[in-house]
């Protein structure tokens, strides 16, 4: 239903849920107008955090890689939860 992204939940150790879900979407460089667009435009009511690429150049063990991916994911939702349920 989502392709390159999900619905995360995170859980403590003993397996219980944490909190609410999150989205989290990682796309190849050449779609990067398009996550872009996801981020500001489609969920930018969900506080999405920076894009992040990967490998990641600020990262001394990338040195000299180049960016394949770029990645972001959004804060906890309870509407996401409910979502991540279905």
């Amino acid at each position: 239903m989502l392709g390159n992204a999900h619905l995360q939940v995170l859980s403590h150790k003993d397996g219980f849920r944490r909190g609410d879900a999150n989205f989290n979407i990682h796309m190849k460089i050449a779609s990067l107008p398009y996550v872009e667009h996801l981020r500001d435009d489609i969920y930018y009511c969900f506080h999405p955090g920076r894009l992040r690429p990967w490998p990641d150049p600020t990262n001394p063990k990338h040195a000299g890689k180049l960016i394949k991916t770029y990645k972001f994911t959004t804060r906890v939702s309870p509407i996401l939860t409910v979502l991540h349920k279905l």
